[in-house]
């Protein structure tokens, strides 16, 4: 499977670690479109081993 880059954009509604070191992170995307767009992306990475960067995001003001 080639390389996917995508970025996901969204309000952190509940984030935890649990015992297995397994990541939750629930957000809240302002953007039915392109939160089901998100779904169908991470779903085809089910089984792969990720990179992720998690960090506050900042609007440019163009």
């Amino acid at each position: 499977m080639p390389d996917r880059e995508f970025l996901i954009i969204g309000k952190v509604i509940s984030a935890d670690l649990d015992a297995e070191g397994n990541l939750h992170l629930t957000l809240k995307n302002s953007n039915r479109f392109w939160a089901e767009t998100a779904v169908r992306q991470l779903r085809q990475l089910k089984g792969q081993v990720l990179e992720a960067e998690v960090k506050t995001w900042k609007q440019n003001n163009l």
